[in-house]
């Protein structure tokens, strides 16, 4: 649903630059690009923590990241342009603040005294995209549409206190995803313009246990499921080499 608003704000924009543009304008939107965006994330993230082995009750209830934080990076790209149809290539590298911790007190078995205390924490210091973009250009204004690759870094850890037994997990990793989103340029300044952008962004999943050194719960231990999905508003200042 969101997606929709996004691609329908998009589209009417175009209906109306379309009509009131002139009708022949010379081509202002071909050559290379860079610059630099600052904006913030919306984190979408999702966890699930499931206990096995002698754990009698299977816990599964998601855990939801929906914390902000702030973004910036920098662009490089190129563009053509015919008649009034753009098509480019654009990638991006981007600093995040993602950074997030959520603590959860839990009974398993559900009407056991000792809650269990869960600790799921997240960090996306950096990503990147690479990414096609199609567009209709105007006079002074670019509608577009773009998506492609997405990576970043995600890290995770889940810390579970089960009475006086810890579980611990982590993983730090580069992941692939995907992206997809829309904006809308604003040419001001000879070779400048200035640019607003949405994307949505996934970098997948990861899936790891979270197991105890206690001899006392021999093959006893936790699994953690986390899928990181975001949302990306920002602002952009660009250079037409």
């Amino acid at each position: 649903m969101f997606f929709r608003y996004i691609f329908l704000s998009i589209f009417v924009t175009a209906s109306f630059l379309y009509s009131t543009d002139e009708q022949k304008n010379p081509p202002r939107w071909s050559g290379f690009t860079i610059g630099i965006n600052l904006g913030a994330l919306v984190n979408a993230t999702r966890a699930k923590v499931h206990p096995k082995a002698y754990f009698h009750e299977r816990h599964d209830t998601p855990y939801h990241f929906d914390n902000a934080a702030f973004t910036g990076g920098v662009v490089l790209g190129g563009s053509y342009q015919i008649s009034r149809f753009v098509g480019g290539l654009f990638t991006d590298f981007n600093y995040t603040m993602l950074n997030r911790t959520n603590a959860f007190h839990l009974h398993i078995p559900y009407d056991s005294p000792v809650p269990l205390i869960e600790s799921l924490k997240q960090k996306i210091p950096w990503f990147g995209t690479l990414r096609p973009r199609i567009g209709i250009g105007f006079k002074e204004f670019q509608v577009f549409l773009t998506g492609g690759l997405a990576y970043g870094q995600v890290r995770t850890q889940t810390i579970i206190l089960n009475e006086n037994t810890w579980y611990t997990g982590s993983k730090k990793k580069i992941q692939m995803g995907w992206t997809a989103g829309g904006g809308i340029e604003h040419s001001f300044y000879e070779h400048w313009s200035f640019l607003v952008e949405y994307l949505y962004v996934s970098l997948g999943s990861q899936h790891y246990k979270a197991t105890s050194s206690s001899n006392e719960d021999p093959g006893a231990y936790f699994t953690a499921r986390y899928k990181t999905p975001f949302h990306c508003f920002r602002v952009g200042l660009n250079y037409k080499l």
